[in-house]
């Protein structure tokens, strides 16, 4: 109907605009080559076997006094809602699929991850949201030695090593939990069941009311 296709005509000029936006933000980086996208890789951890696709992995042309570096690669992940660093932090993290993309690759003699990245792609708000090892591998980027000390993820990591360790013992003790069936009432928090159709069934609301009633 002719509803239909001026919606079409909209939501094409929309992406057209955003994608130009986004694609400006590119054209800021220093030289890169993009190595895969949507490349499947897996991550076993004590028996258990996890596969993903990974939006992207971009080659980092590094150099050091005009001699190549062993490459370098960034890991970048997609996502067109507003992105946060500290969404990697805490014993839950709320998007864990960087540092599982990272336990990954780790390992890999062909190259190493210096920079991980949300893409945010967002109208008027296109940005890369990350941290890398040395400075200016993306715009707007700080190395993990340049963020702030109060800056919850430098919290976490002492430096660009300490990766590895802490996040494999995130990772392992969630997928332990998994593993052995750990399935108490327990939201990351209230915006956790904002959304969430199972209420009645797991009784979250009836056991916030009793907490509630004796102090708790």
């Amino acid at each position: 109907s002719g509803l239909e296709a001026g919606f079409r005509r909209a939501d094409r000029r929309r992406l057209e605009v955003l994608i130009h936006e986004w694609l400006m933000l590119e054209a800021t980086r220093a030289p890169f080559s993009v190595e895969a996208t949507e490349q499947e890789i897996k991550y076993d951890s004590n028996g258990l076997c996890l596969r993903f696709k990974l939006d992207r992995i971009d080659r980092l042309n590094q150099e050091d006094d005009g001699m190549p570096l062993k490459p370098s690669r960034l890991i970048l992940d997609y996502k067109s809602g507003k992105c946060e660093l500290r969404n990697w932090t805490d014993d839950r993290p709320v998007e864990p699929q960087i540092p599982l993309y990272y336990l990954a690759l780790h390992g890999d003699a062909a190259a190493t991850t210096e920079a991980l990245s949300f893409a945010q792609v967002r109208a008027g708000e296109c940005r890369f949201v990350g941290i890398s090892e040395q400075p200016g591998a993306l715009p707007d980027v700080s190395s993990l030695s340049e963020l702030p000390n109060n800056n919850k993820l430098k919290k976490e990591l002492v430096d660009w090593p300490s990766i590895i360790p802490t996040w494999e013992r995130r990772i392992a003790r969630l997928l332990d939990q998994f593993r052995h069936g750990d399935a108490r009432v327990n939201p990351r928090s209230s915006a956790s069941c904002q959304y969430c159709e199972f209420g009645p069934l797991c009784r979250v609301y009836t056991l916030k009311t009793r907490e509630e009633e004796n102090g708790g």
